[in-house]
């Protein structure tokens, strides 16, 4: 009735997951140490990752999912083993990639590398702490200017008050002594109680 052939080399390599190696990390072009985990500075946010999965039967069909925690929020695929990201904002970060071949049979291992890039330097808590206190330093400072410069102002507005008072006094005084020389005792009187004299005959 027929001849079945079975052929359990080829049914292994089907079901045999990929191998997978993390080969290189480069940071602004320089590659890194993968076997600790790296702290970078802001500028240094350019990152490249080269990966391979050696699969002799179709190195062709070998395609990769990857994400980097810390940015996307899914799996990419992509056919190319190698993956980059620029402009990387401050944050904890780990990147994460799996080898899959043709028949879609993943690696059973994922490579890892895990990261941080620093927040610049005005953007860490203790920056923003001392510019806040220099900040409320700057502004008291700035109010206890004001209120000084309003109390010099007001002492000098009652000074000059006080000596245009003291000057207008010493007017009067003189106006009275001119007028009792030249008027009777009795008009002077009159005329400073209700600022105008009787004719008198």
């Amino acid at each position: 009735k027929g001849v079945t052939r079975l052929a359990p080399a080829m049914d292994l390599a089907v079901h045999t997951p990929p191998l997978l190696i993390l080969e290189e990390v480069a940071v602004n072009e320089t590659p890194v140490d993968l076997k600790v985990e790296s702290n970078f500075e802001y500028d240094r946010n350019f990152l490249r990752f080269r990966f391979a999965a050696p699969y002799f039967s179709s190195p062709r069909d070998l395609r990769y999912r990857y994400m980097l925690e810390g940015l996307d929020n899914s799996w990419h695929e992509t056919e190319q083993s190698m993956v980059q990201y620029a402009s990387l904002p401050a944050g904890k970060y780990r990147f994460r990639v799996l080898s899959q071949n043709r028949h879609k049979v993943l690696s059973e291992q994922e490579a890892t590398f895990s990261f941080v890039i620093k927040p610049p330097f005005w953007k860490t808590v203790w920056f923003v702490f001392v510019a806040f206190l220099a900040f409320i330093s700057l502004t008291f400072a700035a109010y206890r200017f004001q209120v000084r410069r309003v109390r010099e102002r007001n002492e000098q507005l009652e000074k000059l008050i006080k000596e245009r008072t003291q000057d207008l006094e010493e007017e009067k005084n003189t106006s009275e002594r001119l007028l009792c020389n030249i008027l009777p005792v009795e008009l002077v009187g009159e005329l400073k109680e209700q600022g105008k004299t009787t004719p008198r005959r």
